[in-house]
């Protein structure tokens, strides 16, 4: 954050010699200074000239605060004119940090969060020697705290009770992660959307299934609403017609998790809906961002408000961008990341990320450590979180390869947990520390085998010789293994 910020302004003015600067300002939110550099402005006729205003910051101001000022130019004959300075505050230099690697690589997968759980659902696995693409029904878990993973295919987790991919979605709240739509994989070529409502309940480990949406939908938004146990889904394509063709749709649909019913009455979305990103920013507002709109990729973003059951447009997002990802900053900020981007031409597979606070979007200075798009994204606690994905790819087609990640990155930058293993039961000694910080699979596994001779020396936990290097006394080693 630069405690100053200057912005240049200039027009072409009417026939006047001399305009005169005088200084209004609408202190929206923080009233910080704000000053242009002059105070009178000649301007020839039929000509511009240029003026600064100086902005001035206080330290305290955070990422996500803005402040607008209006400079109204006072011309020496005819109406006033106006210019309106915006200042936007990014957030301190951090960095995106690898933080795992999925057991199962995949894209195109839904994201829930639940507690300090991190859950991947369905997803495609590419093949590359078989050039082939699987829809799966791969379940996956990481706690972000133990860096523990649990996966269907290992059997710690049951699977999705169906395979889905491209358009799935799901979201977590109160011990449960609710699964909709995405399309399945059928031996009918249209691969037709599906209307499912799967639900995990995270304490009995079980899959059951939900009433069925009013309507199959894929590439939908969907968010949960915890405090009220209900899930919202907005837009998305609906049913695949006998050509093999799909609709967007405008539907804002909520689900009663306690009731098991759907509404289906809510405003619609202004316009068809498909491939944008979703959060809710505060108890009663859920914002919608990026993809599709009408058949157009759009800057454009709206807000729901529960309690009205009305929808309004706020600012645009920086450029257009689709198959992104996004999450929740604290004090309710969405961003945006990744994704297929127009910031520049041709389109772009994307690393960057741009954050909403009080009507704008706010671009930040870190990427991510990979360029992906067909990624998946949440947030667990105050991060952050990008799932797998596509690196190289034409960014206006579903590409016929794929260059797949199996990383998962997260912002901002904190301390990485590291896995111990020990083998075998040499706890009370093993004191062996990992010193390679933030390494997300850094296992430090003990492999002392405690030969036979090891029988009078060693105190019965092995705390005298058994200290993971590998002593001579007890012909064992410590090793650390980092993918």
């Amino acid at each position: 954050m630069n405690s100053n910020s200057q912005r240049q302004n200039s027009g072409r003015l009417p026939c006047t010699s001399v305009i005169t600067m005088c200084t209004w300002f609408d202190m929206k939110q923080y009233a910080w200074t704000t000053t242009p550099s002059l105070a009178t402005l000649p301007v020839t006729a039929h000509t511009n000239n240029t003026f600064s205003v100086d902005v001035v910051i206080p330290a305290t101001a955070v990422g996500g605060q803005s402040d607008e000022a209006t400079i109204t130019l006072t011309p020496g004959t005819g109406p006033a004119m106006t210019a309106t300075t915006i200042t936007l505050v990014q957030d301190a230099p951090d960095n995106w940090q690898i933080f795992a690697y999925m057991p199962r690589t995949v894209d195109n997968a839904a994201v829930a969060s639940e507690g300090d759980v991190l859950y991947v659902i369905g997803g495609t696995e590419y093949d590359s020697l078989a050039s082939t693409r699987t829809y799966t029904d791969y379940f996956q878990s990481l706690d972000t705290t133990t860096m523990a993973w649990n996966d269907s295919v290992s059997g710690t987790l049951p699977p999705l009770p169906g395979p889905r991919y491209m358009g799935v979605r799901a979201c977590g709240m109160n011990g449960h992660v609710y699964v909709t739509g995405g399309q399945t994989d059928s031996t009918d070529p249209l691969e037709a959307q599906a209307d499912d409502l799967f639900i995990f309940d995270v304490a009995a480990n079980t899959w059951s299934s939900g009433a069925l949406m009013p309507a199959a939908r894929g590439e939908h938004m969907m968010v949960c609403d915890a405090a009220n146990n209900t899930l919202y889904v907005i837009g998305g394509w609906g049913p695949f017609d006998a050509t093999g063709s799909a609709s967007g749709t405008d539907t804002t649909w909520a689900y009663d998790a306690d009731a098991n019913t759907w509404d289906e009455t809510l405003a619609p979305f202004p316009g068809e809906r498909v491939r944008a990103s979703a959060q809710m920013i505060s108890a009663t507002e859920i914002l919608v961002a990026a993809g599709a709109l009408d058949g157009f990729f759009v800057k454009r973003t709206d807000i729901y408000d529960i309690g009205t059951d009305t929808w309004e447009q706020t600012g645009d997002l920086v450029w257009e961008r689709f198959y992104n990802a996004s999450g929740i900053l604290p004090t309710n900020r969405m961003c945006v990341y990744g994704g297929t981007g127009f910031g520049a031409l041709p389109a772009l597979v994307d690393d960057s990320y741009e954050c909403y606070s009080g009507g704008f979007w706010i671009p930040q200075l870190a990427t991510m450590t990979q360029a992906k798009t067909f990624l998946a994204g949440t947030s667990v606690g105050d991060q952050l979180y990008a799932v797998g994905g596509v690196t190289d790819t034409d960014s206006l087609a579903t590409p016929s390869t794929y260059v797949q990640t199996n990383r998962i990155e997260r912002y901002p930058t904190t301390d990485i947990p590291d896995v111990v293993v020990d083998v075998p039961e040499d706890t009370a000694a093993d004191t062996v520390e990992d010193t390679e910080s933030d390494v997300p699979t850094d296992v430090v596994v003990d492999t002392a085998t405690d030969t036979p001779a090891d029988t009078s020396t060693d105190a019965p936990t092995d705390t005298a010789t058994d200290t993971g290097t590998g002593g001579d006394g007890d012909e064992g080693c410590g090793c650390s293994i980092v993918h």
